[in-house]
């Protein structure tokens, strides 16, 4: 008789649940849910003396709640004598389990099993182990077999007759005929014990974890030839070996992960079930799996439902795919792996500019071992051209920013409201949606929902509702398809203020067309550089080139005095301003206009389009003088030290701001043109 003081219960780390599942203990365990006791390592002998005092538990129960904890502790104790699977790491339980598959952690797939079982629970979920995972895995080291004892098992659960006639089908290759004619059935019957019976030791090798029992056995291995097997289960075992023989499905001889996949299920997947589910596969040049290959394998997963990923991993290395980075694949093409590239591996927004685009190209190729001969022999303008329009051809990667990419699915975004913004958006905007001005006006809306930057916006409207609009990503402007009253082309944004500038019939304040058109004073800035109609009245006002009055006898006049001045490469707007106003030719033009060096700077691009600059200067081509900075430099370069109050009033009579003038000298000494020689005197470098 047991004694019951002595039950050990500590490293019992099996749900109650599981062991005292039968009616007759429902107060038993009810009592342990109401004191949150889960495992059978968090209870105490007291604990179950407290149950038998608290709900008057007889003896008879009390006693066969104790004989079960002496059961189990009999076969830890028996278990520990299978000394190859004790000292055997814990790495060899990850064979494939119908049930949730458990996270192995490096420290936990070094582990003894021998100190996995002598664990605390304490120390089991520090691993990072859930209850489910430790519960599963203490279940499974109980129960693997020694390969001995489970020949033994099959031997004695299975009818000695129907193991017979297995032997002498798979061992003596007799006919299904002679073995009727012989024991006196028919042929049929032969054929329903045959399956039967296999159907049986499957379900024992699985029972007993088979595959796990051999890895323990002999090291880990992986596969074994017929002369291992026989060493292992010796003669008893032959009739077994026969049967694998069989049921392998393919030349490789002998793969436990086939075994265990295919041949130790009640389903019994046979070869033929394998070869039917490689036709359902995705065709090459490429599948990956996932749920992707549950959605494309619908079918197949309906009729296998235990067929799990990691399976659909070992078919396809079977069946000749490459493994890299967690893909299967034979032949992907460029687009392929730049696809996968920023769906699986890239988590942040991604740069592509010349001089990243190699880098990009290599890692891809890195990544999927891919000949990356050609990218090493290619120029970077043409890899950056190429790799530019891939990224273009894949709707899914999207723009988060100037020449910034991401995969969509790495967005974290409100698509219902976006949906809602945009019905809102069309009501307010029938014609077009420039995505710049809305999000500045609809920023903080957009931002709480995870839209950060007018880059993003632009990107998902042109995603999500491609059919209901046309697109010009130079403007970020989408006009509404199928409108009577508009173009069902690109908008043209340098059109539409010019247009609406002719139809005012007068100059307008930057920020009043911003409000008009829907579009950032940015957008407006760049448009009177793009068009050869649209000035700069003042600093921020726009007009047209015809508001402008002046005749042309003036014009003949401007245009030769920017000629003369023009001769050195390089123009200071002041310096035309100042001539302008001494030159009583051109006096009608200045009374009859409100010039000013911006107005004068703008007028002058548009009477000589090759020039470029400013508002303080213009230049054309590659000439000395760029912007006010070259021109100090330019023209106190020969000179002995000269002083502050010099140079600001030489800036100021060229245009310069206060401001403008202390930012500019303090650029020039700290990119070192000029040097302070003495407090408040420089000189040039």
């Amino acid at each position: 008789m047991f004694s019951i003081n002595h039950i050990d219960l500590s490293n019992i780390h099996i749900f109650i649940s599981e062991i005292f599942h039968e009616n007759y203990f429902n107060d038993f365990t009810q009592y342990c849910e109401e004191n949150n006791f889960l495992f059978i390592s968090e209870l105490s002998v007291q604990d179950i003396k407290n149950f038998k005092a608290e709900k008057n538990i007889n003896n008879t129960k009390f006693h066969k709640i104790f004989s079960k904890f002496e059961l189990l502790n009999s076969r830890i104790y028996s278990q520990k004598s299978f000394t190859e699977l004790m000292e055997s790491k814990m790495n060899i339980l990850k064979v494939i389990q119908a049930t949730e598959q458990i996270n192995f952690s490096e420290i936990l797939s070094e582990m003894k099993i021998i100190e996995f079982i002598s664990s605390s629970l304490i120390q089991l979920k520090s691993l990072g182990l859930k209850d489910g995972e430790i519960n599963q895995l203490f279940k499974l080291t109980l129960d693997v077999a020694k390969p001995e004892n489970i020949l033994f098992t099959i031997e004695s659960k299975i009818k000695s007759l129907h193991l017979e006639i297995v032997s002498a089908r798979f061992e003596k290759k007799v006919t299904l005929e002679s073995i009727g004619y012989e024991v006196g059935i028919s042929k049929e019957r032969v054929r329903q014990i045959e399956k039967a019976t296999i159907n049986k030791i499957f379900e024992i090798l699985n029972k007993y974890h088979f595959i796990i029992s051999l890895k323990a056995h002999s090291n880990e291995k992986e596969g074994y030839q017929e002369r291992e097997l026989k060493e292992i289960l010796g003669p008893k075992g032959s009739c077994l070996i026969e049967i694998l023989k069989s049921k392998d499905i393919s030349e490789d001889f002998y793969y436990l992960s086939k075994f265990n996949y295919f041949l130790f299920k009640k389903e019994n997947f046979t070869k033929e079930n394998y070869f039917n589910m490689i036709q359902a596969l995705p065709k090459p040049p490429k599948f990956y799996f996932g749920e992707e290959s549950r959605i494309l394998m619908e079918d197949f997963y309906k009729k296998y439902p235990w067929f799990t990923d990691e399976m659909g991993i070992t078919l396809a290395q079977n069946f000749g795919y490459k493994y890299k980075n967690g893909y299967f694949f034979k032949n992907l093409n460029h687009r392929d792996m730049v696809e996968i590239y920023f769906k699986d591996f890239i988590h942040s927004p991604k740069l592509i500019t010349e001089s990243t685009a190699r880098d990009i190209l290599l890692e891809i190729t890195e990544i999927f071992d891919h000949d990356n001969k050609e990218v090493l022999t290619e120029d970077i303008a043409s890899i950056y051209s190429s790799l530019k329009a891939i990224i273009y051809r894949i709707p899914e990667i999207i723009t988060v920013g100037v020449s910034n990419f991401i995969h969509i699915s790495k967005l974290d975004y409100d698509f219902d409201w976006l949906k809602t913004f945009k019905e809102k958006l069309i009501n307010i905007y029938p014609d077009h949606l420039d995505t710049r001005y809305l999000f500045t006006k609809y920023k903080q809306e957009c931002k709480e929902v995870g839209i950060y930057n007018e880059h993003i916006l632009y990107s998902l409207m042109k995603y999500h509702f491609n059919e209901e609009f046309s697109y010009n990503k130079n403007t970020y402007i989408l006009s509404v398809k199928d409108r009577e009253d508009i173009e069902n082309t690109k908008l043209d944004r340098v059109k539409i203020i010019e247009g609406y500038v002719k139809n005012l019939g007068r100059s307008i304040g930057k920020y009043d067309l911003s409000d008009a058109l829907s579009c950032r004073v940015e957008n407006i800035n760049s448009a009177v550089e793009k068009s050869n109609k649209l000035i700069l009245m003042d600093l921020n006002e726009i007009g047209l080139v015809e508001f402008i009055k002046i005749n042309d006898e003036e014009k003949k006049h401007l245009k030769n005095l920017i000629s003369k001045i023009k001769e050195n490469g390089f123009i200071s707007v002041v310096e035309i301003l100042n001539g302008i106003k001494i030159n009583t030719s051109l006096k009608l033009f200045l009374d009859k206009n409100r010039v000013n060096k911006y107005f004068l700077s703008s007028y002058i691009k548009y009477l000589f389009p090759e020039l470029k600059g400013n508002a303080n200067i213009l230049f054309e081509g590659e000439p000395c003088v760029k912007n006010l900075s070259d021109l100090v430099l330019l023209t106190f370069k020969d000179s002995d030290d000269f002083e502050l109050k010099t140079i600001s009033l030489f800036l100021k009579d060229h245009g310069a701001s206060q401001a403008g003038i202390r930012k500019i000298i303090n650029t020039l000494i700290e990119n070192k043109k000029i040097d302070e020689t003495q407090p408040n005197k420089y000189k040039v470098l």
